[in-house]
């Protein structure tokens, strides 16, 4: 697998015959099937399938690009919240959201909360279900840790520039929890030096 599980075989199923590519974009589900036969074997069935997705993985980014800032993750399905509740003034929503579309068409979403898993946890095994029931794909933690790593960096940005005292202290808790956890991995305390140093 290559050094990001995102640009590998993301959205890409292994079929007998061929490459089967399926992705979300804008709520319509798109899907293409590359065999074997017709790209003149695996390896081009494969190399084809790639770009597709690619393309697609453009596609995606531009119809994400009037998302709030605090919606993304940086991983192809899971969505990161982090915001006050509108019935709840004083209440701060704080989770991953993962989301598939089933067999049928249906859309099936997940959500694991910050509060009660942690930020770490909670992102790991949104990402880990996201993967796993979408794709069939296990991913190692290692390449969870480092998109964790990524969406670190975004997090604590998002937590320096936050103008509701209500979020910040809420993302700051968050981190703070995180630090304190047993099973937090060693380089995310490497992210969070550098940008404390940074400030």
């Amino acid at each position: 697998m290559e050094d990001s599980f995102m640009h590998s075989m993301s959205h890409i199923s292994k079929i007998p015959s061929g490459f089967l590519v399926r992705k979300v974009v804008g709520n319509k589900v798109h899907q293409k099937y590359f065999g074997h036969s017709s790209f003149a074997g695996e390896v081009e069935a494969l190399s084809a399938a790639v770009a597709y997705r690619d393309h697609l993985l453009v596609q995606a980014a531009a119809v994400d690009v009037g998302r709030s800032p605090c919606e993304v993750s940086g991983v192809p399905g899971v969505t990161w919240f982090c915001h006050v509740n509108s019935h709840r003034p004083g209440v701060i929503v704080h989770h991953f959201r993962a989301e598939v579309i089933g067999p049928g068409g249906e859309r099936i979403v997940r959500a694991w909360s910050v509060d009660t898993q942690g930020l770490w946890q909670a992102f790991k095994q949104a990402v880990t279900w996201q993967l796993m029931t979408a794709e069939g794909t296990q991913v190692s933690e290692p390449e969870v840790i480092r998109s964790f790593l990524a969406f670190m960096q975004h997090y604590l940005e998002q937590a320096r520039r936050e103008e509701n005292p209500l979020l910040r202290g809420g993302m700051g808790r968050a981190v703070v929890d995180m630090i304190a956890n047993a099973d937090t991995p060693a380089a995310v305390f490497d992210v969070i030096d550098g940008q404390v140093a940074a400030d």
